[in-house]
């Protein structure tokens, strides 16, 4: 009797270690689901409507790079653009007489510095700047936008002054009118004489983007064509720049080509877990009726309508197609052939 007793028992201990073992394997096999499903949805991502997306981003190609640069946010506009670098700008820039050092005294009084059509500064010279060096901190700390340095050669001192690029940025600087204070010799512009002279003129680029003439202050600038920053280098009057905006298509090919992946991943990975079986030899989830449910929505992915309102209605008119085994393959020369005629209907699947 007792022998009966513990075989009764033995029975029962196996059939709770079975019992567990049977949750402990469904429980990895969710586990192991869940993970490739977060990896096909990562990899979905990719092609999917969200910020920087494959299909948003741009590649940019310039054949001249001597002359120009540029580059291409996410959503520019594709397409090819013919430009000419007429001219790049320039600074106005003005240099003074010569003098013996940066210490030699100037005298007294204003000068009115004028930048454009801004409002100008006085800059004022008294006892405590009086020197050329006082001019320089003088000027500069009018923040005018004008910068003064001291340049030397052969033991002697000039003062320079130099503005931002653009012809709007070219400056004036003068004495108050009915005045003679002496500071004559540093007016520039404005009918002065016996001043300052120029080095330089102030000056706009000048581009012309397709046959379309446009004037900039600086060499960088990104109002000329929506999401595209140039940075001009060179000027070559008359000789055609090209400039091509267009889409990653490799690097959509690839994004494709690993969405396949990852879903013939989760595919292998479902089919086994749901195999049938005779006496508990098959796989762990054969029974799950929500993972039964997924794998038919699986199989029916490639023909299910995504975008009726597109060119493409379906994965598989781009080349995504279900095998026999449910898993996904793409024919590479329609996937190319849809991304070059409506890469926008490609787009509008995922």
């Amino acid at each position: 009797m007792i022998e009966g007793l513990l075989d009764v028992h033995r029975r029962r201990v196996e059939l709770y270690e079975s019992q567990r073992t049977e949750v402990q394997t469904k429980q990895a096999a969710i586990k192991a689901f869940e993970a490739s499903l977060a990896g096909f949805r990562s990899t979905a991502s990719r092609l999917g409507r969200f910020q920087n997306n494959v299909f948003q981003q741009r590649l940019v190609e310039v054949r001249e790079e001597d002359r120009l640069a540029a580059t291409a946010k996410n959503n520019a506009v594709p397409g090819i653009y013919n430009l000419t670098i007429d001219t790049l700008p320039r600074a106005h820039q003005v240099a003074s007489q010569s003098f013996a050092s940066v210490n030699a005294e100037i005298t007294q009084g204003t000068l009115e510095l004028q930048v454009g059509q801004q409002a100008a500064s006085t800059i004022t010279i008294d006892s405590t700047n009086n020197t050329l060096d006082g001019l320089v901190a003088a000027i500069n700390g009018a923040n005018s936008g004008v910068t003064a340095s001291i340049v030397t050669d052969q033991g002697t001192a000039k003062l320079v002054l130099k503005g931002a690029t653009g012809a709007a940025n070219a400056f004036t600087l003068s004495v108050p009118a009915g005045t003679t204070s002496g500071l004559e010799r540093f007016a520039f512009g404005g009918g002065a004489t016996g001043g300052m002279t120029e080095a330089q003129a102030a000056q706009d680029a000048i581009v012309k983007l397709d046959g379309v003439e446009i004037r900039r202050a600086s060499n960088s600038f990104k109002d000329l064509v929506p999401g595209v920053q140039f940075d001009l280098k060179k000027a070559a009057p008359g000789t055609i720049v090209n400039l091509g905006i267009t889409r990653p298509t490799a690097a959509i090919e690839q994004a494709v080509s690993d969405f396949v992946l990852a879903f013939n991943e989760l595919n292998t990975l479902l089919a086994n877990a749901t195999a049938p079986g005779v006496n508990g030899a098959g796989g762990p989830l054969r029974g799950d009726l929500s993972i039964r449910d997924m794998r038919r929505q699986l199989g029916q992915l490639t023909s299910t309508v995504l975008n009726s309102t597109s060119n493409f209605k379906t994965l598989g008119e781009i080349g995504v197609r279900t095998n026999r085994d449910g898993s996904l393959s793409v024919n590479t020369v329609q996937l190319q052939e849809a991304l070059q005629n409506d890469p926008e209907g490609v787009e509008a699947l995922f």
